[in-house]
């Protein structure tokens, strides 16, 4: 490794650090552009949006399952990964400030409980539930607020957006 990869540290010791190379930095620059971008905020709300809203709206409007349950799993699976990405790429970039923290956690679990939303992974859409009758109001109750913790867990993300859109770190 060349002398010019290496700065002094405590002047009065000859102890060397690498630094990171100009090639790592402008990765690590352009990546922190990409996620503050206007475009990739807006992309990352209207996933929001979509994934907190769709499966209700699907049930809402009684459309038929045959093809839209195709199309909701596949906009979940790609809103899912979008969101994998998109955490990925802060830790990346912003290891000490990001990962860990609460909204990392929060980012972790409202993805991961996209699975529950996606048929072929946990979900539950286009199969046939047999219970007996008394158990069907307590399971629809208990279901019903797994649901709203899930979507709980996913209005995270707005927090983020908002301190992203007033401009704090």
């Amino acid at each position: 490794m060349s002398q010019e990869a290496y700065s002094l540290i405590e002047s009065g010791n000859s102890m060397l650090v690498p630094q990171p190379s100009a090639r790592y930095r402008s990765w690590k620059t352009s990546i922190k552009q990409l996620l503050s971008s206007l475009a990739f905020r807006a992309v990352g709300i209207a996933c929001l949006i979509l994934s907190l809203f769709t499966g209700a709206l699907v049930v809402l409007l009684d459309l038929p399952d045959d093809p839209w349950n195709k199309l909701v799993d596949y906009l979940m699976t790609a809103i899912m990964l979008f969101f994998c990405v998109e955490i990925g790429l802060r830790c990346a970039v912003d290891f000490s400030n990001y990962a860990l923290t609460f909204l990392f956690w929060m980012d972790v679990l409202g993805t991961l409980s996209m699975a529950f939303e996606i048929s072929f992974l946990l979900g539950a859409a286009g199969r046939m539930s047999t219970t007996s009758a008394g158990d069907s109001y307590a399971m629809t109750r208990t279901t019903n607020a797994v649901r709203c913790c899930m979507r709980a867990g996913r209005l995270a993300t707005p927090l983020r957006c908002l301190s992203m859109i007033y401009g704090a770190p």
